[in-house]
């Protein structure tokens, strides 16, 4: 099988999410400071929320006929069982952290939550059809943004008690928003040559 990345260690951090949960924290802690607060609550929160949200992903495409074949999803499915006992283990850390906030996290965070479990949809589920929410026109970078920015920007909010002040949030989302797009886009544009063109990104409609 072809491995993608060969060196062992970098595949456990890319293709197991890691590095994408630490950049994650990061932003998270680089939005606490933006907020004039700070903590390590919420930026442990992105982390394990990371690992917990993109493991379902992976495991709801990791049998897909067509995605199934790219080289993240064929390493994932050979390695799915300490995936899922890590992913597990973050369920586990991230429900003790949220609990005394579920309230305010479920308040902000809930389409983030939606868009996750909507993203891709497992095809044994639906008789082996290809939907989910990354299948419609032109929304796939743009779901991408808007999770990221909620996450990112509600975690530190909901966490400290300031889930129903809007203050400077909403341009603090429009920052984020428009940050995580540029790096939506850009992944985009990598996979052009490979994506379906049904599933009609924003380069492939656009050019």
């Amino acid at each position: 099988m072809d491995q993608g990345i060969r060196n062992p260690v970098l595949r456990i951090l890319v293709y197991g999410h890691v590095w994408l949960a630490l950049g994650a924290a990061a932003q998270t802690a680089w939005v606490q400071e933006l907020l004039g607060i700070g903590g390590w609550r919420a930026p442990v929160l992105a982390f394990c929320g990371t690992i917990v949200g993109y493991t379902f992903m992976r495991w709801a495409r990791m049998d897909h006929p067509e995605l199934g074949t790219a080289p993240h999803l064929a390493w994932f499915r050979e390695n799915r069982k300490p995936l899922l006992y890590f992913a597990l283990f973050c369920l586990g850390c991230g429900s003790a952290l949220a609990l005394p906030h579920a309230l305010a996290l479920f308040r902000i965070l809930w389409p983030a939550v939606v868009i996750t479990l909507f993203y891709v949809v497992p095809p044994g589920v639906v008789g082996g059809r290809t939907i989910g929410l990354r299948r419609v026109p032109l929304l796939k970078a743009l779901l991408i943004a808007a999770a990221w920015s909620l996450v990112t920007i509600g975690l530190p909010m909901a966490m400290k008690g300031m889930d129903q002040v809007a203050d400077r949030s909403g341009w603090h989302f429009a920052m984020q928003f428009t940050f995580f797009l540029s790096l939506a886009i850009a992944f985009d544009l990598r996979d052009r040559a490979i994506d379906p063109q049904g599933l009609r990104t924003i380069p492939q409609v656009l050019g």
